[in-house]
């Protein structure tokens, strides 16, 4: 039935043929269901309905379609079943979600954190969850001062295991740049420059422009100030 399905190029039929497939038992022909295109305004309420039974029954195909398919809230708690499954892509996901909660809410700080931890612990040499720890503790003043060391070590870390990480070479140049305790402008002039040798980010690379000529246009501690060079940094950015 569910090869029937999709071979139909009814939407109708094709429906009917997955309908059939989930009653024979091949629940997740469901999934399938949903994509069969019934229109725009389609409700799709009943099958999302199937889809659920299907994923609480441990599922994880169902529990991935849903995590990615719904929206906020709705999706945490199938995100969490398949970064819990050890999923990459989830797990960094459900951290980020965690995370943008982080700043009004102590618990979900605690969350990020965790599963930030758990990346590290699973996937110790990819830099994703180093930079993006580093930067959500940077970012909240009511912990950052405490763990300045650890912020330094992960970001550090990351970009130890990919030099081209032009995220982490950002976030470093701005500590540098504005940390009233750990200020640099000279070591923050350094790495803008190499953001934009790497060129690998074009946001990055017009943003590390922009923060050299900012230096240099006005000096700053250990940088002095050097007008003709900030102005062709302004050129370049306008030009690109």
């Amino acid at each position: 039935a569910r090869m029937m399905g999709a071979l139909s190029h009814d939407p109708k039929v094709a429906k009917e043929y997955f309908q059939k497939a989930v009653d024979l038992g091949d629940k997740s022909a469901a999934i399938a269901m949903y994509y069969v295109d019934e229109g725009w305004y389609a409700d799709k309420t009943e099958v999302i309905e199937q889809i659920a039974e299907l994923a609480k029954s441990g599922d994880m195909q169902a529990n991935l379609f849903l995590s990615q398919t719904l929206t906020g809230s709705d999706a945490i708690p199938y995100l969490t079943k398949v970064a819990e499954s050890g999923d990459f892509v989830s797990m960094v996901n459900l951290a980020r979600y965690y995370g943008d909660n982080a700043l009004y809410s102590k618990t979900s700080l605690k969350e990020a954190l965790n599963w930030y931890n758990k990346l590290i612990e699973r996937f110790p040499n990819d830099a994703t969850a180093y930079r993006e720890k580093a930067w959500l503790l940077y970012n909240d003043l009511g912990v950052r001062g405490e763990v300045m060391p650890a912020i330094f070590s992960d970001l550090n870390r990351a970009i130890e295991l990919h030099p081209q990480d032009s995220k982490a070479l950002m976030h470093l140049a701005k500590i540098y740049q504005i940390d009233a305790q750990h200020g640099d402008a000279a070591q923050a002039l350094a790495l803008y420059q190499q953001i934009i040798a790497l060129n690998n980010d074009d946001v990055d690379s017009t943003q590390a422009r922009l923060q050299q000529a900012m230096l240099l246009k006005y000096g700053d501690g250990n940088v002095v100030k050097d007008e003709t060079a900030a102005h062709a940094l302004f050129e370049e950015i306008i030009e690109k």
